[in-house]
């Protein structure tokens, strides 16, 4: 019986969002001639186009979110790029090319500073198990003053020891892993 039940409330649930979609291509097939990409995703069929006669209501589309989502300008004028050479056609796409890059380069220098943050921070706290032996020389444990090394069929073990300097303590690594730590 629960079985039942079940399959029927995945029928009802496929039925609903069917149903839903289609409102949703329809709609949009009457308010406007230029598809939205997520319609178009949820549907196989995507509506062509008119890159000529709907230049004007292309334009305003593309720029709406050419700062927010330059990838979206990008991919709704790429066909009418290539049909029309259309010289503003181009112009904002190109104008939405430079914006997807700025907004890659701001991303891979907050990554690179987060990395630098992780570096700091590894410096003053220390370090856990799963760090690895870069992780470990970037901490506050530094280079160790001994690195006792056995390699066997499995892998290898190091032992590092840390003496002087304030520090003493042990770090001991499995191919290149912190597995624990001794103070």
């Amino acid at each position: 019986m629960k079985t039942i039940k079940k399959f029927l409330g995945y029928i009802l649930i496929a039925g609903i969002s069917f149903l839903v979609l289609n409102f949703i291509y329809d709609y949009n097939k009457t308010s406007s001639s230029i598809p939205d990409t997520a319609v178009i995703r949820a549907t196989s069929e995507a509506p062509k186009i008119d890159c000529v006669k709907d230049e004007a209501k292309l334009l305003i589309e593309a720029s709406k979110d050419i700062e927010g989502r330059p990838e979206k300008t990008i991919n709704l004028l790429a066909d009418c790029v290539k049909e029309t050479n259309n010289q503003q056609y181009i112009d904002l796409t190109k104008k939405a090319k430079d914006i997807a890059t700025k907004n890659n380069l701001a991303q891979v220098k907050l990554s690179e500073k987060s990395e630098k943050e992780r570096k700091i921070k590894a410096k003053k706290e220390g370090i856990d198990i799963g760090y690895t032996a870069q992780q470990v020389l970037e901490s506050s444990w530094g280079k160790p003053t001994k690195v006792n090394t056995t390699t066997n069929k499995y892998g290898s073990r190091e032992q590092w020891v840390y003496r002087g300097q304030g520090k003493s303590g042990y770090v001991y690594l499995e191919n290149g892993v912190v597995t624990s730590i001794q103070n």
